[in-house]
């Protein structure tokens, strides 16, 4: 079985138990939820942002990332912008 792409089709296609579906990418800007979904400790995202967002895009199912900014990481905080914004 195979985790992504065609493979994971063609696998859902002979009824064959899969995990996951598979996707492009999600854009998601919540950090403790980016971290809970790639499986890292709280506030690993702002010490290794692109790892901990890349196993993130991982662990969800992501086939495919045609953009990728890995020195972009998000100012936002749970209550909105925070002090590091410009």
């Amino acid at each position: 079985m195979e985790s992504c792409g065609a493979g994971l089709a063609r696998d859902v296609l002979a009824m064959k138990p899969v995990k996951g579906i598979p996707s492009w990418l999600l854009f998601l800007m919540d950090i403790p939820l980016i971290e809970e979904l790639a499986g890292t400790a709280p506030g690993s995202y702002h010490a290794h942002p692109e790892s901990v967002y890349l196993a993130m895009q991982r662990n969800i199912g992501t086939c495919f990332i045609d953009q990728y900014i890995p020195r972009n990481p998000l100012s936002m905080g749970s209550r909105g912008f925070d002090s590091s914004a410009g």
